[in-house]
């Protein structure tokens, strides 16, 4: 949670590396570590972790997403494109979170969002 509100970002570190020590097979945890690094600004190890968790949760619509900001932040416009597009073909649990994915696409993509 803090993750998703960009506040105490450091302690939610620390908490999500012993997590990640205890079960690095928790796609969740590792999205969540990875999703504290991209707050953090810490692309690199961001993409680890975000990596490592699409890998354990393949069908998950938040990693794709997750997975495309990064790609976006780094610049890569096509990556993030094609991140967004595949999160929009998975279930999406969260409200709101197709319209936002949609612009994020439209906005990577150069089209105006649906």
């Amino acid at each position: 949670m803090f993750a998703d509100r960009g506040v105490n970002l450091e302690e939610a570190r620390t908490m999500l590396t012993k997590a990640v020590d205890l079960e690095p097979t928790s796609g969740a945890y590792q999205d969540s570590l990875g999703w504290v690094y991209f707050r953090l600004g810490e692309m690199d190890r961001a993409e680890k972790h975000l990596i490592e968790a699409l890998r354990l949760e393949p069908f998950d619509g938040t990693l794709r997403e997750h997975v495309g900001d990064l790609f976006r932040a780094r610049g890569d416009k096509a990556k993030a494109a094609e991140s967004y597009r595949r999160a929009l073909g998975l279930t999406l649990e969260e409200a709101g979170q197709k319209e936002r994915i949609e612009k994020k696409l439209a906005e990577v993509a150069g089209a105006p969002a649906p």
